[in-house]
């Protein structure tokens, strides 16, 4: 999207266990900058991780999870890019140490 705004839905086994969703300031005028939300819909042991990357550099400058958190759960992490910065975004679905899979990464801009 043009907004910077993009996310989408995480199921398995045609459930819906969470989403991601990357918002390029989200609130107009905004001083908190950009932030990124990772939700956790399924009390089943698993949660959802969400990292963001600068292109530029490679450098991951978000990765929150939903770890030991109560489902539903809601986690959000802002960090102010600079306007326009490219970046990817992903989730990631762990339990405990193992990483059950991740989405590939998605591309928007801050």
């Amino acid at each position: 999207m043009d907004s910077g705004t993009r996310g989408f839905q995480l199921h398995h086994d045609r459930s819906n266990i969470g989403a991601i969703r990357w918002s390029a300031d989200p609130l107009l005028g905004s001083w908190t900058g950009d932030s990124l939300y990772v939700w956790d819909k399924k009390s089943d042991g698993y949660y959802i991780v969400g990292q963001v990357k600068q292109v530029s550099t490679g450098k991951t400058v978000i990765d929150i999870n939903t770890k030991g958190k109560t489902a539903p759960s809601e986690v959000k992490k802002t960090k102010n890019l600079k306007e326009g910065t490219k970046i990817k975004f992903r989730a990631c679905v762990k339990k405990g140490s193992t990483n059950h899979g991740c989405t590939s990464w998605y591309s928007t801009k801050a």
